[in-house]
């Protein structure tokens, strides 16, 4: 069962810092130039804690761990980061313009209690890859303390959670990031508000949206700490902070992952070696992606130079092809397109698709029509769903790389979780 609990976050002080300035998306985001773009906003940037630089001559005293823990004790101490008296969960609204609809997506953050992932209790979609979690664990041993939150989804079909605490709420503070969203966030201390969304969500599974390296680096860090200070299952670094959210939720928005191939190949290839299982159609720029919307699945558009086709595919020869898969994935439209084009029309095997020099994933087509007119062969493919994440987490599987794109991004720097290692929570 999911054990969620409320806690004494550290928030920015508003009086000291411009919100704006300090905020920034999910490190796993960013570009490298745009890393350097917040380092550079504020000396006081999340990113200097969540993401640092990495500098000539760094070792194992002096690197960008060391230097994120050394300035976390330091805004500590200066009253930058302040912690809050009242143990809260904290309401989270997230307001947003897509395809000229708008839109509210509305969750919370809280403390969740660590699982191993055999119990079933989280549930992942994706892999995890040990570069990524050996460099979050770094951060985590050095500081002590979660930047940032995992972003899991449950099932409340009436909502009633959200609606709870929006009821019991105190707004602490709203800002724009730079696209545009507006977040924000209120305090929940209301002890009959707490219980009753503890109550609801304690008989179920929690379901991973962003953050499965994070929480495998909470997981390692846990069974450290466990070792030095014992298995009291309530001591601090048995929970990780994260933001839940109702599947329901009508602000909840998967884009498509879309790819850019940076190796030179033409769509005339694809017609040829796909034409058993997809049926070549030229189609404009312009209407790419409507055409695309109304395709039957496992349909994609390949984009080149000023070139555009809509690959329709014929689904029941596709499941076919695919039987040997547990269905859960086979209907998946990454794995169609992974399998289909990348490995049997492409001929790429597994491991140099987790190449990061083959390929680039962007979930605007926008960017996919740049790429193509600068030579790139650009694909457009369809959203996975949410059911569709559910039933492979449910399954035990994982989806193929890149298969998910939460729309928008949680933003970092809006409370913190420090965790005192002999700090108990109930």
């Amino acid at each position: 069962m999911a054990i969620v609990v409320p806690f004494c976050g550290l928030r920015y002080n508003q009086e000291k810092i411009q919100l704006e300035d300090v905020v920034a998306p999910p490190y796993d985001v960013v570009s490298p130039a745009q890393q350097e773009t917040f380092l550079t906003r504020d000396a006081h940037n999340i990113f200097h804690l969540e993401l640092g630089r990495v500098l000539p001559g760094d070792n194992e005293t002096e690197n960008r761990y060391t230097r994120a823990s050394q300035r976390f004790k330091d805004w500590l101490t200066k009253g930058i980061l302040i912690r809050d008296k009242e143990p809260s969960f904290y309401y989270y609204e997230m307001a947003f313009s897509l395809e000229e609809k708008s839109l509210v997506r509305r969750g919370f953050i809280c403390l969740v209690r660590l699982e191993d992932w055999s119990s079933g209790v989280i549930r992942p979609h994706e892999r995890t890859f040990e570069s990524v979690t050996s460099d979050r664990l770094k951060l985590l041993r050095s500081c002590q303390a979660q930047f940032s939150q995992v972003f899991c989804l449950y099932s409340d079909p009436r909502l009633q959670t959200v609606k709870r605490l929006k009821e019991a709420a105190q707004e602490l503070l709203e800002v724009r990031d730079g696209t545009g969203v507006i977040h924000r966030l209120f305090r929940v201390s209301e002890t009959k508000a707490i219980r009753f969304v503890r109550r609801l969500l304690e008989p179920q599974p929690l379901y991973i949206a962003d953050g499965h390296h994070r929480y495998t680096t909470a997981l390692t860090y846990r069974n450290e700490m466990r070792r030095i200070y014992g298995p009291n299952p309530h001591l601090a670094f048995n929970y990780i902070m994260m933001y839940l959210c109702p599947m329901e939720d009508e602000g909840l928005v998967i884009l498509p992952t879309h790819r850019i191939l940076k190796e030179s190949r033409l769509i005339s290839d694809l017609e040829v070696s796909l034409s058993p299982l997809f049926k070549a159609l030229p189609v404009t720029k312009e209407r790419a992606e409507e055409e695309l919307g109304r395709a039957p699945k496992g349909s994609f558009v390949a984009l080149e130079g000023e070139e555009s086709v809509l690959f329709e595919a014929d689904t029941e020869r596709i499941m076919e092809a695919l039987k040997d898969l547990p269905p859960e994935l086979r209907s998946l439209e990454v794995t169609i397109f992974t399998e289909l084009v990348l490995k049997r029309a492409l001929g790429y095997p597994e491991d140099r698709l987790k190449s990061p020099d083959l390929l680039s994933f962007t979930p605007w087509a926008r960017e996919v029509l740049a790429a193509a007119r600068q030579g790139h062969l650009g694909f457009l493919l369809k959203p996975t769903t949410v059911a569709e994440l559910k039933a492979v987490s449910d399954a035990g599987l994982t989806m193929p790389h890149k298969s998910t794109y939460f729309y928008p991004k949680i933003l970092t720097g809006l409370v913190l979780y420090h965790m005192d290692p002999q700090e108990e929570l109930r």
